[in-house]
């Protein structure tokens, strides 16, 4: 095929190929963002940035422009719609009943709406800068206005195609009337637990279950069961568990385990994802590769772990820096409607019994990671772990933007390890303040105890002194080891139930009057004895 070509005067020709060439246009996010808007009206704010121009398809942008209008007189309903489009002539205009059905049939996830929006802003934008250019190849080449003047026409239009074809666009405001009318649900992917489509942090320090929490987390929401078997997960959603440390061994291990402790056998879990490769976070081209993976595995949940390895190694210190990596990766799932889970350690500071305490958001480690999540899922022991044991004694604190909190005692039994498959996953979640009063109660009952086996000492020290004869709390001290202060509390706790009694002693062999100030087993102890 033959093209005609014209000289630019730098040697590079335009050809009529170039020229000629229909603009870009993504017709497939066309359809499918108006198609999910359509289906769930929830979306709209999402992709409200968009306006009818943006559409190369003049029936998408027909129907884009009257469920806008819609949106904004507080109602969008098929019925509503469908009379709209019928009373403006615009059913005919694009192709009836047929072409609704097909625009709501080309989604794929209603989520990905933003998503699909950012794609028909993209080709919108270029066919807005193909046309500047070729305004201003026509302009030069006509020579009817000045150099200058082309030129300054060409960088304001540059500058509005830039600003996101219309000024003012970059910063889109709501009124505090219209917000207030608006109905804006937090669905929650784990029942007071997990919001959906806030970014979340799941922290703990190193070596404390954390990856195996977070399949356990992935089980749940791919099969629509329980979180760690307590907390409910309303609807099956696809999962997908990015980690560049655990290895594919050990994650197939926990994923048996965690399966067959709900009932599930792991070759069904086709809606979880497992992936060995991380991300760079904020590298352009791994974020935009990382966009497509969400959307062409129709992601609504993804688990990074650990964040560290996915995080490049400088200015890991720098709140903003940090913060601009994390937004980048935020954004990405924000376009794709996919909730972002990052796992990351707390910090290792807390020294003694501190390292037992309930752990909080003041825990993570880094700079940014705070300040960046909106909810938050921190792990930490409550005691020291035995090896050996498989017997995990954990703390687990939550809470979020969205305004569930709450903090538990998670017990994992890992079972003991004696050859492949011989672990098992057993857990029990208890609120903290039954664990409190649990400990309260073990405190007490070995102070109790500890108590008891005292005045038993007691008794036995006083027991080798023959005829009844007593001795003194100093003898009695050097007998048992039991401090003066306490010596005299139990001695007294032991007179009220009629064991030991004041009486007079000699104080050496050497000394010829008693003297007060001794204690002796009383008649009534040594006869029922």
């Amino acid at each position: 095929m033959s093209t005609s070509t014209r000289s630019t005067g730098n040697g590079r020709p335009v050809t009529s190929e170039i020229l000629d060439r229909m603009p870009p246009a993504d017709l497939e996010a066309e359809r499918a963002v108006i198609g999910a808007v359509l289906i769930d009206p929830g979306q709209f704010d999402l992709v409200a940035r968009l306006k009818p121009g943006d559409f190369h398809d003049e029936r998408n942008a027909i129907l884009y422009h009257q469920v806008a209008d819609l949106h904004r007189s507080g109602a969008v309903d098929d019925t509503l719609l469908l009379g709209r489009l019928r009373e403006s002539g615009d059913l005919e205009r694009i192709g009836g009943m047929a072409y609704l059905i097909e625009i709501q049939q080309a989604v794929g996830l209603t989520s990905h709406a933003p998503s699909y929006a950012a794609r028909v802003k993209e080709a919108a934008l270029r066919r807005a800068l193909i046309a500047r250019m070729l305004d201003g190849l026509r302009a030069a080449y006509s020579g009817e206005a000045t150099v200058e003047a082309v030129l300054s026409a060409h960088r304001a239009e540059l500058d509005r195609i830039e600003n996101g074809l219309e000024r003012g666009e970059r910063f889109p405001t709501v009124t505090a009337a219209e917000l207030a009318i608006k109905q804006i649900d937090t669905p929650y992917l784990v029942d007071g637990i997990l919001a959906a489509g806030q970014p979340c942090i799941l922290a703990g320090p190193k070596k404390a279950g954390k990856t195996s929490v977070a399949i356990d987390l992935g089980v749940a929401l791919s099969i629509g069961g329980h979180f760690l078997g307590r907390f409910p997960v309303p609807t099956a959603t696809r999962t997908a568990i990015m980690s560049g440390e655990s290895g594919l061994a050990t994650i197939q291990d926990t994923i048996r385990r965690v399966a067959d402790a709900a009932g599930q056998f792991p070759i069904d879990l086709d809606n979880l994802l497992i992936c060995e490769e991380l991300p760079t976070i904020g590298n352009a081209d791994d974020m935009h590769a990382l966009e497509r993976f969400l959307i062409d595995n129709e992601l609504l949940v993804l688990m990074i772990d650990p964040s560290y390895l996915a995080m490049p190694g400088d200015d890991t210190g720098n709140l903003h820096i940090v913060g601009a990596r994390l937004r980048s990766l935020n954004d990405v799932c924000h376009r794709t409607g996919c909730t972002l889970i990052l796992l990351h350690h707390t910090t290792k500071t807390l020294r003694g019994s501190e390292q037992f305490d309930p752990p909080e958001l003041e825990h993570i480690a880094w700079a940014g990671y705070q300040e960046w999540a909106r909810q938050w899922i921190i792990i930490g022991r409550r005691e020291r772990y035995e090896p050996g044991t498989g017997l995990h004694r954990l703390w687990m604190t939550v809470g979020g933007s969205a305004g569930h909190s709450g903090r538990w005692g998670v017990d994992i039994d890992e079972g003991h390890f004696s050859g492949p498959g011989s672990r098992i996953w057993d857990v029990d979640v208890r609120p903290s303040g039954e664990i409190i009063r649990d400990k309260i109660d073990r405190k007490s009952e070995r102070r109790r105890e500890e108590h008891e086996a005292a005045k038993d000492a007691i008794v036995k020290a006083l027991s080798t002194f023959p005829d009844g004869d007593g001795a003194f709390p100093a003898k009695l001290r050097a007998m048992t080891g039991i401090a003066n202060e306490r010596l005299q509390r139990l001695l007294y706790a032991l007179q009220e139930d009629h064991i030991v009694e004041p009486c007079e002693a000699l104080r050496s062999p050497t000394h010829r009057v008693p003297q007060a100030g001794a204690w002796r087993l009383t008649e009534e102890y040594l006869q029922d004895d």
